[in-house]
């Protein structure tokens, strides 16, 4: 005759680990991995925003990711005759054909046999902007979260009524790096709205997780 007891106790240990596990919000929410968060918080991986990483609430079901890491604003900068300034953070939206354009703070595109995601990003510059250049830039390491394959080579077009290429980003092997990188893509036209669309040439898939000083960038004189 079997015993219930060890049954029971197992049935109350799967309660409590089940308990201790953050708000699943159906398909936008991926299982947690190994990463660890600061108490209070939890990790994300949400497919509808494209945010990854700690957050005190559940972001899956935000537009515009977790409130945590929403940049706070910052008094407008006087644009300095002859000074060279970088603006990072553009608006970021991803596309994928059939549905609606979606807000997201991190740069991810991707390109396969069955599947193409683009993005789009919209800068602010100052009236005055003059030179302006399109970069993007990596810190370190270990201060950064990158990947991308060894076709990852990105086109870049302006967004309008002449939309050119503004010009290739390789970002092929650049994530195994232990340095930070920072590379120039092209040229262009300063305008107060610049907007850009970037589309992967090859099958691969390109993801930064943008800040302050990392991801794109648009560099400028007055």
């Amino acid at each position: 005759m079997f015993s219930r007891f060890p049954l029971f106790t197992a049935a109350a240990g799967l309660l409590s680990v089940a308990a201790a596990l953050p708000a699943y919000s159906g398909s936008s929410l991926s299982a947690r991995d190994d990463t660890q968060c600061p108490v209070g918080t939890a990790y994300y991986v949400c497919y509808i925003n494209d945010f990854r990483g700690c957050c005190s609430v559940d972001p899956c079901a935000m537009k515009d990711g977790c409130p945590d890491t929403k940049p706070q604003p910052e008094e407008p900068e006087i644009c300095q005759p002859g000074k060279k300034t970088q603006v990072f953070q553009p608006q970021m939206k991803t596309l994928q054909e059939g549905k609606p354009p979606v807000s997201t703070p991190n740069f991810h595109i991707l390109k396969s046999a069955t599947e193409e995601q683009q993005q789009t990003m919209a800068f602010d510059l100052p009236q005055e902007a003059k030179e302006c250049t399109l970069t993007w830039v990596v810190p370190e390491k270990s201060k950064r979260t990158f990947r991308a394959g060894s076709n990852a080579l990105v086109d870049v077009y302006s967004v309008g009524d002449n939309s050119e290429r503004v010009g290739q980003a390789e970002f092929s092997f650049w994530p195994d790096s232990e340095e930070g990188h920072e590379a120039l893509v092209g040229s262009m036209d300063c305008q107060q709205a610049r907007n850009l669309r970037v589309e992967l040439v090859k099958n691969d898939e390109v993801y930064i997780e943008q800040n302050s000083y990392t991801g794109w960038a648009i560099e400028y004189t007055c």
